[in-house]
């Protein structure tokens, strides 16, 4: 690294352009562009360049592939949008001005190219700077920032609910199921979208088709059988009782130390044998750094 050679004048299309440039003889390069919004109207954003082999690694002919990961931020320093390049495939096709291509009927063109970048999609987030929104990834044909929405909320996401506390309480899915968790000061219950289905929306549909109307059927067997965690003193769970579809039980304890790793769980299984011949039956664990 004593013979690396910084360059001046950096910038976003120049690092892509000849990555080699800028990695020389380094496994992995960064660079920072604070100016982006005041100069090219870009959110902050830094590249990472990244060899997959070590040159020390590599024979006098042979030549590592190089990842571009590009990460563009908001004015809280929270990730806007990630962009890894990846190999060629299908993306959302811009035309020469820039802007996404459009058919007649005003839908998105998507087409084949090799410059084909792998984006995150949009966090929406509320006040208080917890996420509600996670929406999914898209690909496209361009390593700059693509604010439109058709993009950024591209495909479905669930809906995060939280309490004052900051707690999430319920999870919207897409498909109009739910999860939920209940906090008292010594219990937490946890309902997993089975454990609420006949409440979800989507249970209520009507006119299902039959293998729908089936699953749910079954699904509704599990209705209200959440799993709790009793909490000691301290807020960690050292019993958690699962309810079973007959309002049948299966516990498991655990016996942590000051630190809160955990010393011994009884496996639920054994516990209930354990009850009826009167011994307990417990399985510990230690661990040494």
């Amino acid at each position: 690294m004593t013979n690396y050679q910084t360059l001046d004048d950096a910038s976003l299309e120049d690092i892509l352009d000849r990555p080699e440039d800028y990695l020389q003889g380094a496994t992995s390069y960064f660079f920072y562009d604070l100016f982006a919004w005041k100069n090219d109207g870009q959110p902050v954003h830094s590249i990472n360049l990244l060899r997959e082999t070590h040159v020390k690694d590599l024979s006098d002919d042979e030549e590592s592939p190089i990842q571009t990961h590009i990460a563009y931020s908001d004015g809280f320093g929270r990730v806007l949008q990630n962009k890894v390049k990846v190999d060629s495939g299908e993306v959302f096709l811009r035309d020469t001005d820039g802007e996404l291509s459009r058919d007649t009927d005003g839908n998105l063109v998507e087409g084949q190219t090799d410059n084909r970048w792998l984006i995150s999609g949009r966090t929406v987030y509320n006040n208080k700077a917890k996420p509600v929104k996670q929406y999914e990834p898209f690909y496209s044909s361009t390593a700059y920032y693509e604010p439109e929405t058709e993009l950024t909320e591209y495909g479905v996401t669930p809906i995060l609910h939280y309490d004052p506390l900051l707690r999430v309480i319920q999870i919207d899915t897409p498909n109009g199921f739910f999860s939920k968790v209940e906090f008292t000061p010594w219990v937490e219950k946890h309902y997993d979208e089975n454990d609420t289905v006949t409440d979800s929306e989507f249970y209520q549909t009507p006119d299902l088709d039959e293998d729908e109307q089936d699953a749910l059927d079954k699904a509704a067997q599990h209705d209200d059988t959440p799993e709790e965690q009793v909490l000691d003193n301290q807020g960690r769970p050292f019993l958690v009782i699962q309810i079973q579809d007959d309002r049948g039980f299966l516990k498991t304890q655990h016996t942590l130390d000051i630190e809160g790793d955990e010393l011994s769980s009884t496996d639920p299984r054994l516990y209930e044998r354990s009850a009826e011949t009167g011994r307990t039956i417990t399985i510990s664990s230690t661990s040494t750094i």
